[in-house]
């Protein structure tokens, strides 16, 4: 049982690893033109609001640009999770296999383009001269949980959506939204004593124990507690809501 289920998880990662090759087959640059799209965004950002904020450009530069590519891979993770089952109905129905496997194909073929835009960070990085440290290195635990948390949102969403079909819109409306209310492309401290209206966004947390060492920096804490107990608690849901759903699945779709 247990072999059978990691072959599942690895075979479905592999499909993620092609999806990203698929796109770019029989195309000049390939996997480059995500991080030509990406570094044309963010420079074109960078300097409006930069000029906009009257910032430290040395400073800004590269904490916006850790923050659109960390936003677009959670943005598009959870803009997929709505269309898990939909967009694999004929092997769901068709198939006995064990649903959460599906969900490694989305979150590898996201992480996969994760990884080519962390070529524009580290070329900003190094551009701007941010400073290598130790704290560096919490980029690892960092992403780690980040990625364990995206898992489960997509599972939740691919069985909230496949049952309410209205979730997939309620998500792509709220994505506009949370861009705006979630320090991306504005610091927490520019709400000064209001700053607690971020901190009460998780995505907040999210962002910061990656973006934070990214910058050679120590998170907060409370990012930490916040992505940990997100964790725990999301993942629990989760893992009910698959023992208590699962079978019903097919019927939904």
């Amino acid at each position: 049982m247990q072999l059978a289920f990691m072959n599942q998880m690895i075979s479905w990662g592999r499909l993620g690893f092609y999806d990203v090759l698929t796109r770019y087959r029989r195309t000049v640059l390939g996997p480059l033109w995500i991080v030509m799209s990406t570094g044309v965004s963010i420079a074109c950002l960078g300097v409006l609001y930069g000029t906009l904020f009257k910032v430290n450009m040395k400073v800004f530069f590269p904490y916006i640009t850790a923050g659109i590519i960390l936003w677009t891979f959670i943005s598009s993770t959870l803009t997929e999770g709505t269309t898990l089952f939909l967009t694999y109905r004929h092997v769901v129905v068709n198939m006995v296999i064990y649903k959460p496997a599906i969900a490694v194909r989305v979150l590898v073929r996201n992480i996969l383009v994760l990884v080519h835009n962390f070529v524009v960070f580290v070329i900003v990085a190094w551009w701007m001269g941010v400073p290598v440290s130790a704290n560096c290195l919490l980029v690892i635990p960092g992403l780690l949980l980040l990625f364990l948390n995206m898992y489960w949102m997509i599972l939740l969403l691919g069985y909230a959506s496949s049952r309410f079909r209205d979730i997939s819109q309620v998500v792509t409306a709220l994505i506009g939204v949370l861009f705006l209310i979630t320090p991306v492309i504005w610091e927490k401290s520019m709400l000064g004593s209001r700053a607690y209206f971020a901190d009460i966004n998780p995505l907040t947390h999210l962002i910061d124990i990656v973006r934070a060492p990214m910058l050679c920096e120590l998170p907060d804490e409370i990012s930490w507690a916040v992505s940990a107990v997100l964790l725990v608690f999301g993942g629990g849901v989760t893992v009910w809501v698959h023992a208590r759903f699962s079978n019903r699945l097919p019927f939904w779709l």
